[in-house]
């Protein structure tokens, strides 16, 4: 049979129905508000065809039919339509009938099966070809589009309501079955499964006509029963059994009879016979003849029993099927129909129903009789005679004959449709047929005969989907095996054997679903990150249709390159896939790939990919020092409790106190404790928790806990101890003791006694018990200080980590070991400290040590050169034996030895080798040195005689030497080289430089011979096992270095980066350091260079409010900074972390501070703060005069400024990670027992660290960023530090203050080297002295340039002379000053301090103005100081430079005030006004000074030079002219011991004034005590060359000391030259009486007086008296009896007395320089005021300073006194040495230095011009003299004149300073004659 398609009809909920599966070719659709339906062209009329319209539709109507047409013709296997095939087949037909009465489709039944028409063409009007819809003109596969028929078109050919109804919803079909007559065909009929389909109603017909109504009707009826239908449960359709069916054929109009099931009268049934009454319900359609169904052959064979059944015509109802009839009734009559059969040429056109006019009709009936036939029955009669398979007919059956009467009404006489009864009754009864069967045995036996299956194409089902569309029946067959018998009995002949089907099996037939299936849908839903776990688990969903396999789901993982990571396998029945072990900030792809099947082969479908990346960003605490368990008690008083021995019961009085190496404190409250065992250990776990807190555990895994373990502390059982606190305690309480370990210890949270855990000399033993070898774990400092005699053996140290980088003598078992024994030890570490650092013991004292070993790091970063060794620094007379060292030294300046520095036997030769040696020992490492130190691998040296022997180093030394460290190597061999033996080191692997002649004779040997000797040696200690504490694990207690190996992408080439970045973002992990680190480029600084710190700073001001900034520093320790722009980002997404974006570096910057709400903090700190008054008892329990601290004003800007400081504070201080009311009330407390403590610290730093860097305030740096250097300690401790003591907060302490608590807190030791640090890092400056003018701002600095050519390079500036000693403590308050207004004059010997208040300069115009006027004295200052330089010798020159090589001299101005009166100490003048020089810098100095009325000036200094040596301005003004000259005067008094007489002091006799006033003070006319016209030079003032100076007017113009030697020279001989003049005018009066010009210079014996301690004679002091009677009768007659006889002229004189020149009475008084003084008288020891001052000049003018000048004042020639006059150091004894014995006393010099100076007068002088005569003669000038004195010696006797010598005098200054100017200032010749 050629079909297309076949289907099965199934019962469904009791109805039998079926469904058509692809009649319809998609599903209908909308576009707009039409209505579209889609029609075939091939199966509508052609009066239809000739309707189309091209083109697409308008729109414009409701409904529209769209016409398609084939592009070819359908695939059917035959070019016949199957209605061809009628007369092959006995067909039956199904109308599919929509619930609107419509037919849409049709099934044929044949005997080959059941076959569907693609479209309903076949028998409805119009075919469609899918449902209606909206969506227009659609593609169709296989059709193309034609045209359209409009809604009206539709109307007008009526098909509107058709199309309409054929749209009825799928599945809601009606099946109504017609039966035809039967072809006479032999085929086997199919069997086909009904797919059930609810019915609405019966199809409304036109009745058909009849020519002829049966008179008969049938009297009996046949009803169905309930047993002829199949049992099906309800819902299950797809298991419903097949129901039976009867193939039909013939046309497709409906017809009225019931189906009957026709069975040939020769197939046997094996049921008896049953009468069955079928009763019809609703209008069957009369059939036409040709559809009445011919009659059955007898000899077809008998359908299957399910297939006997017949279907009803269905009722609005439920219906059943028909019963089985007996026999089959055939049609007496054929049937004509009115409009039952298609028009003639119209067939598969769909009819059309006329429209008729509405009227009355009259309605009646018609009855029709049919007959029907009915079969008969048969009846076995068993026959125990025959055999089973033996029957005979005992009589033959008949048919009955059934009379079917119907009645259908009519309409005006017209028969209808309408049936209004049916009935039926038997005509003929029927016989049934009897035969008798054998029952005589036989063998039989039953086999199965297995079912067949097949399968059918369906293109409905969707690929790939298999359906049964009947189930596989297995049939039946009987095998009988016939025996021949005799007499009943089996023969043996073979018996006949006959198979008899007794059930023919039933093929299973499946559906394969040939449509395409939809694909299935993957998508993502989510993906969860689990970033702790470094997992991410993706999730889907899946739509799958039914159908559809799905072969595999795959997630591939790739990384950023694409290369694949894993593949995971995702389950269909688990759509989620983790992926674990993921890294952290890589950027994976995810892709997911999906194959499956729809029954077209395998397909693979990808899903978008999916980005991921896990970014850990938690905050980590990292670097950890230590963690502490503390306690806080109900008053806030902290207690450590790390040390537990049982479990706290209140957790909510503790939290975790987590030190950072660094010194950063974190707090967190602990939320549990809880008692564990781990590994046989018992600890406490405490458990705390912070948001967004995480820690690492032991395995490296991350933990949102923070947990800590600390030990059990067990007690000590006797002298046994099981914990390290107490076993330190009682070393320190008992150090004569045997104590033993009886376990590993632990030192974690064990507080050192002082510098060591012990510091008591330990005498006793420290052992472990028998047997063991036992640990001490975590020493953070040394065991022991120093021992004496004790005995340390069999124990450990491990895990050693000792960090002092400020002490020195560090090492971890002790500093001093003297006659002790250490032996069997163990250490493993690393050991920091300054200067002699070791591993072990710094100092062996006449001890030994054997067998002990080191294992770590030694860092030395002192610079002192000192020893230090890999074991020990210094062996002293001790033996080091059987040692080992192997281990990384790293050494600044030290003298290194790798096993010992020095190996010293000492002085006694006769037990060398016995004591001082070092043998059989081993080392190896590396040592790297910044300078060589004479460092050696083995040792530095051995000298005296220690012995060295045995040895072998493996050590790699850089910038050292390879074994012998020491230069000495090279020296006597017999006191070293000769003692060491046999020491080797091992080729290619030790290595180092042999720079020594002795050093190459040192040998090597090869790693195996090195074994070998090694293996020999009996070490052991480096093999002893030390197992971590348990402690150590769960605590995760690394070495700092390691500390981020272990991170993911660690690169050991970032490692500097990674700890850089801490500073940047000191809360985040390390893991999220390592990325941000590996982003930076090379030439990024932070990978580079170390990181000191990170400061926030706002519109250029560093922030203490870290909420907020701008930009940041970064700050490296090679002393530069950079700066960076931030931009706050708005969530870090870690809380209380505020986080900022840094400019072009590619990472972030997050403050170190914990973001969170500290309001009530910041209130309640303050509430205490603020309760402080500056005199409160608090206050003066620290200073008990709060007022010498001058700190008001200060004070007062704190509290002011209060809630800003408090917050900053709190800020930088809190690091309280969680919310914990105890550490919080610990903190106040601590607040609240030093609240004046921490205000006045603010108050202190508030005054004195207000610096200016080019406009950065450096104040909030050290208030509350102090870790800014690189050390961070806690802001409130270093507060409470500073506060805590007077001495700490005094201005004049402000230097050494800095030094003891500020400096080595913060990292810069010295406040110089904290300025200047700051200076280049923060300004353009490089010298400080420019920096210090600079940032001074309230200072007027002049710096006279000096013209000492050898001192202008040398330090001399303002701030040379500030940073020097004593006057430290005036450099922040001058960099401090708010209101005061200070200028300072600095040379390089003085530094002069003095201010505009005091001069009334309260305006910035007349300060400005007066700066000219300070420049000038500056000048003067600066002129006198270069004069010295240059006449000063060369070995004492650099003592005038102060500046550089000791302390300036301090000079200070008085203490008036213009407008304000005297000052107080407190800083207040007249009427309390304030003095803010005062206030801010002389009071807070304690250079303020008392006023002596009585005084002009005063020079404090003391016995011996000293650096506090200072000048006070009293009553005289600095700035006046005087104030130079005062200047000379007292800085004399200071400098003229180191400096002006050649390095010699003062002559033996002499003090202090004897020198200044009269001599070397600079005189100055604007005073009248006699200094101005006095002996003297001017060595200061610039005056003009005008006729009227009396000295030098230009220092500067003698540049050198010949040249001021030479002036002296014509100064002196100008002088006695008028000496000379006036004596021989005077002689020449030959006066009666002496005494009317002269007086006598005598001496007087030095008695007991004041500052004198020469008492008697020779010991002279000047006696100035009159002339004795004699003397006044005395004959002159030349000059020299004026000197022999030491007369003096009475006028320039002083009055009669004693002239001393020690004490304060008369030392002062100068000589006049127009006085006459002619003699010297001469001493035999000291000598008198006016002789000295007289005679020093004139031994300057004839010998010079240095020969003359310097032996006279001084004690220079007192050794030589000492040696060769009895001590006595007398004019006459220096002036024999000075002329070299040329003259024996002062007279003599005198005298013939009178003559040479008459000899070169007489041969002509500078020309000069007296009352406008010129004079050039001496005779001219004696002639003026005559006269002179003639006039004077005229008036003697008038008591009118006041001065009896005014004519003399005067000429003699007319004539001085007429030589004075000619001669330009005498620095040209005064004679004019060439002198010999």
């Amino acid at each position: 049979m050629f079909k297309k398609d076949r289907f099965s009809i199934r019962k469904i909920k009791g109805v039998v129905g079926s469904v058509f599966l692809g009649s319809l070719l998609m599903a209908p659709s909308v576009v707009d508000a039409a209505t579209y339906h889609y029609v075939n062209k091939e199966i509508i009329s052609q009066e239809a065809k000739d309707l189309i319209q091209t083109g697409k539709p308008d729109r414009n109507e409701v409904v529209y039919g769209l016409v398609y047409q084939k592009d070819q013709l359908p695939q059917t296997g035959t070019e016949a339509s199957v209605l061809t095939a009628f007369g092959l087949l006995t067909v039956g037909s199904l109308l599919l009938i929509y619930k609107r009465k419509k037919i849409a489709s049709v099934f044929l039944v044949g005997t080959m099966g059941l076959v569907v028409l693609p479209s309903a063409g076949a028998v409805d009007p119009v075919a469609t070809l899918a449902l209606a819809s909206r969506e227009g003109v659609v593609e169709m596969e296989g059709y193309r589009y034609v045209g359209y028929l409009s809604g009206d078109i539709l109307k007008t050919l009526g098909l509107d309501t058709v199309l309409e109804e054929t749209s009825a919803k799928p599945g809601e079909v009606t099946v109504v079955e017609v039966e035809t007559p039967q072809s006479t065909t032999n085929q086997e009929q199919a069997r086909t499964e009904n797919q059930v389909v609810e019915t609405e109603e019966a199809p409304k017909e036109e009745a058909p006509k009849t020519e002829e109504s049966p008179k008969e009707e049938p009297k009996s009826e046949v009803k169905p029963t309930d047993d002829t239908l199949p049992k099906v449960e309800e819902g299950k359709e797809d298991s419903a059994e097949p129901a039976p069916v009867e193939e039909v054929g013939g046309e497709v109009e409906s017809k009225p009879e019931e189906k009957v099931a026709v069975k040939p009268e020769s197939q046997p049934s094996d049921k008896p016979a049953e009468e069955s009454k079928v009763e019809q319900a609703g209008e069957p359609v009369a059939p036409r003849k040709d559809e009445q169904a011919p009659v059955e052959p007898e000899n077809q064979p008998e359908a299957p029993e399910e297939e006997k059944a017949v279907e009803e015509t269905p009722k609005q109802e439920e219906s059943t099927p028909d019963t089985k009839a007996e026999e089959t009734v055939e049609p007496k009559e054929e049937t004509k129909t009115a409009k039952g059969t298609q028009e003639e040429g119209k067939e598969g056109q769909a009819p059309v129903q006329e429209v008729n006019p509405e009227y009355k009709v009259t309605t009646g009936t018609v009855e029709k009789s049919t007959e029907s036939e009915l079969d008969f029955t048969t009846e076995v009669v068993p026959d125990d005679t025959k055999y089973v398979d033996e029957e005979v007919v005992e009589r033959q059956g008949s048919k009955g004959v059934q009379v079917t009467k119907t009645t259908y009404e009519t309409v005006e006489v017209v028969e209808t449709d309408k049936v209004l009864s049916t009935t039926t009754e038997v005509k003929t009864p029927v016989v049934p047929k009897v035969v008798k069967k054998g029952t005589k045995p036989v063998e039989t036996r039953e086999e199965v005969i297995p079912f067949a299956t097949k399968e059918q194409e369906d293109d409905t089902l969707k690929r790939g989907t298999r359906q049964v569309a009947q189930e596989g029946v297995n049939g039946k067959k009987q095998i009988t095996e016939t025996y021949k018998t005799i007499r009943g009995e089996k023969t043996n002949e073979a018996p006949t054997v006959e198979e008899t089907v007794l059930q023919a099996p039933q093929d299973e037939i499946i559906k394969k679903g040939t449509k395409g299936l939809e694909k299935p849908t993957l998508q993502w839903a989510n993906t969860e990150k689990d970033v702790l776990k470094k997992s991410a688990t993706a999730s889907y969903t899946l739509t799958k249709p039914a159908g559809v396999e799905i072969k595999s789901i795959k997630l591939a993982l790739k990384d950023k390159d694409g290369q694949l990571v894993k593949e995971v396998t995702v389950a269909e029945n688990n759509l989620n896939a983790t992926l674990d072990k993921l890294k952290y900030y890589q950027g994976y792809t995810l892709s997911t790939t999906m194959v499956y099947d729809r029954g077209e082969g395998e397909e693979t479908e990808k899903l978008e990919d999916k980005q991921i990346q896990l970014d850990l960003k938690k905050v980590e605490i990292k670097n950890i020092k230590e963690t502490s368990l503390m306690n806080v008690d109900a008053e806030g008083n902290e207690t450590d409790k790390s040390l537990l021995s049982e479990k706290p019961t209140d957790v909510s009085q503790l939290y975790l106190r987590v030190t950072t190496h660094d010194n950063k404190v974190t707090r967190l409250a602990v939320s549990s404790v809880e008692e564990v065992v781990v590994d046989g250990k018992t600890l406490y776990k405490v458990v705390a928790k912070a948001p967004d807190l995480v820690q690492r555990r032991a395995d490296d895994t991350l933990s949102e806990e923070y947990v800590h373990y600390f030990e059990k502390q067990l007690p000590k059982v006797n002298n046994v101890y099981y914990n390290f606190n107490e076993l330190v305690k009682d070393m320190q309480a008992n150090p004569m003791g045997e104590f033993k370990l009886g376990a590993d210890l632990n030192a974690v949270n064990v507080k050192p006694a002082g510098k060591a855990y012990v510091m008591a000399k330990f005498r006793g033993t420290l052992s472990s018990v028998e047997n063991h070898q036992y640990t001490i774990h975590n020493l953070e400092r040394p065991l022991f200080n120093e021992a004496e005699g004790a005995t340390l053996k069999n124990f450990n140290l491990g895990n050693v980590n000792i960090n002092m980088p400020w002490a020195d003598k560090v090492a971890p078992i002790g500093n001093m070991f003297k006659k002790s024994t250490l032996e069997n030890i163990k250490v493993v570490g690393s050991v920091t400290g300054n200067n002699d650092v070791t591993g072990a013991v710094n100092k062996l004292d006449e001890a030994n040590m054997r067998n002990v070993a080191f294992i770590g790091k030694i860092n030395s970063l002192g610079d002192k050169g000192w020893w230090s060794g890999g074991l020990v620094s210094e062996s002293w007379r001790s033996n080091t034996d059987s040692v080992y060292f192997d281990g990384d030294i790293v050494g600044n300046n030290s003298k290194f030895g790798g096993l010992v520095a020095k190996v010293n036997h000492g002085s006694n030769q006769w037990d060398v080798k016995q004591k001082g040696r070092l043998t059989n020992s081993v080392v190896k490492g590396t040592m790297t040195l910044k300078n060589h130190g004479q460092s050696g691998g083995l040792v530095h040296e051995n000298y005296d005689w220690g012995w060295v022997e045995n040895n072998i180093s493996m050590m790699k030394v850089n910038n050292g030497e390879i074994m012998y460290g020491s230069g000495s190597i090279d020296g006597d061999p017999y006191f070293g080289f000769d003692y060491f033996k046999n020491n080797y080191y091992v080729k290619d692997v030790a290595t180092g430089e042999s720079t020594y002649k002795r050093s190459k004779q040192i040998q090597s040997i090869s790693q195996a011979e090195a074994d070998a000797k090694i293996a020999n040696m009996g070490i052991t200690a480096n093999t002893f096992a030390i197992q971590d504490p348990v402690v150590n694990k769960l605590n995760r207690i690394i070495d700092r270095d390691s500390e981020y190996k272990a991170i993911q992408d660690y690169q050991e080439t970032r490692n500097l980066a990674y700890r850089n970045l801490e500073k940047l973002q000191p809360f985040y992990n390390k893991e999220w350091i390592v990325n941000q680190g590996n982003k930076l480029t090379d030439e990024s600084n932070l990978v580079k260079k170390t990181v000191l710190s990170v400061t926030g700073m706002k519109s250029g001001q560093f922030v203490t409010d870290l909420s907020s900034v701008d930009k940041i520093m970064i700050h490296y320790a090679d002393g530069t900074k950079e700066e960076f722009g931030v931009s706050a980002i708005s969530d870090s997404r870690v809380k209380q972390v505020k986080e900022y974006n840094v400019d072009d570096l590619g990472v972030v910057y997050t403050p170190n501070m914990v973001d969170k709400n500290r309001d009530s903090l910041i209130t309640k700190v303050k509430e205490k703060l603020s309760s402080v008054a500056l005199d409160s008892a608090e206050v003066k329990s620290i200073t008990n005069n709060p007022a010498s601290l001058y700190l008001e004003e200060s004070f007062a800007e704190v509290r002011e400024t209060l809630d800003k400081l408090v917050k900053s504070l709190l800020e930088n201080e809190d690091h309280q990670l969680n919310s914990d009311e105890v550490a919080e009330k610990a903190l106040l407390k601590k607040v609240e027992d030093n609240k004046a403590k921490i205000i006045l610290a603010l108050t202190y730093l508030n005054r004195y660290y207000g610096i200016d860097y080019d406009g950065l305030n450096f104040k909030h740096l050290m208030m509350f960023k102090p870790d800014f250097y690189g050390k961070t300690p806690s802001i409130l401790d270093f507060l409470i530090r500073i506060g805590s003591a007077e001495k700490n907060l005094k201005g004049d302490r402000s230097l050494e203050a800095y030094r003891e608590v500020i400096g080595g807190t913060i990292g810069k030791g010295e406040l110089n080297g904290l300025l200047g640090y700051n200076m280049r890092l923060f300004t353009k400056y490089t010298d400080l002295n420019d920096w210090f003018i600079h940032a001074a701002k309230n200072v007027y600095v002049s710096e006279p340039e000096t013209t000492t050519e050898d001192f202008k390079d040398k330090r001399h500036r303002i701030y040379d002379g500030l940073n020097n000693d004593v006057h430290g403590r005036m450099i922040l308050p001058l960099l401090n000053l708010k209101k005061a207004h200070i200028f300072v004059i600095s040379t390089y010997n003085t530094i002069a301090f003095s201010s505009f208040e005091k001069y009334g300069k309260n305006t910035e115009e007349e300060r400005n103005a007066y700066k000219a006027e300070i420049d000038r004295v500056a000048k003067a200052q600066q002129r006198y100081l270069d004069f010295w330089s240059r006449l000063a010798l060369p070995k004492v020159r650099n003592q005038l430079l102060k500046s550089q090589n000791s302390v300036p001299t301090p000079v200070w101005d008085n203490q008036v005030y213009v407008g304000l009166g005297g000052a107080n100490r407190m800083g207040y003048g007249d009427g309390g006004r304030v003095v803010t020089p005062v206030r801010e810098l002389f009071g807070p100095t304690d250079r303020w000074h008392q006023i002596n009325w009585n005084m002009g000036a005063m020079a404090k200094i003391y016995e011996r030079p000293w650096k506090d040596d200072q000048v006070y301005f009293m009553v005289t003004n600095m700035m006046e002219p005087f104030g130079i000259s005062a200047f000379t005067h007292e800085t004399t008094h200071v400098n003229d011991r180191m400096a002006y007489y050649g390095g010699d002091w003062h002559r033996e006799g002499t003090d202090l004034e004897a020198f200044a006033q009269g001599m070397l003070q600079t005189p100055d006319k604007s005073t009248t005590n006699g200094e101005y016209g006095a002996l003297g030079i001017n060595m200061a003032y610039e005056r003009k060359n005008d006729g009227e100076q009396l000295y030098n007017y230009d220092p500067e113009k003698l540049d050198s000391r010949e040249k001021i030697d030479s002036y002296m020279k014509n100064y002196n001989e100008s002088m006695m030259m008028l000496d000379y003049l006036e004596a021989s005018a005077v002689i020449r009066q030959n006066l009666s009486d002496n005494s009317k010009w002269f007086k006598k210079m005598d001496k007087e014996w030095r008695t007991n007086a004041d500052r004198n301690r020469l008492i008697g004679e020779p010991h002279q002091w000047d006696k100035l008296r009159d002339l004795t009677e004699e003397e006044k009768k005395l004959p002159i007659d030349s000059i020299d009896k004026l000197v022999e006889n030491n007369f003096v002229t009475l006028h320039g004189m002083p009055k009669n007395g004693r002239y001393r020149t020690e004490g304060f009475d008369s030392s002062y008084q100068p000589v006049n320089m127009m006085a006459g003084v002619f003699g010297g008288n001469t001493s035999k020891s000291t000598v008198g005021s006016i002789s000295f001052k007289h005679n020093a000049f004139r031994m300057w003018g004839y010998y010079g300073y240095e020969n003359g000048f310097i032996p006279y004042v001084s004690n220079k020639l007192k050794g030589a006194a000492n040696k060769e006059n009895k001590g006595l150091l007398g004019d006459d004894f220096i002036i024999k040495k000075v002329s070299k014995n040329q003259f024996q006393n002062l007279e003599e010099w005198k005298k013939h230095w009178y003559h040479e100076v008459y000899d070169k007068a007489q041969k002509g002088f500078v020309e000069i011009e007296v009352d406008g005569v010129k004079i050039s003669t001496y005779a001219q000038l004696q002639s003026l003299f005559e006269e002179a004195v003639s006039k004077d010696l005229a008036g003697m006797d008038d008591k009118n004149i006041k001065n009896h010598y005014q004519y003399t005098e005067n000429l003699k200054w007319k004539i001085y300073k007429q030589l004075l100017k000619n001669t330009d200032g005498f620095s040209s010749d005064l004679f004019t004659a060439p002198q010999a």
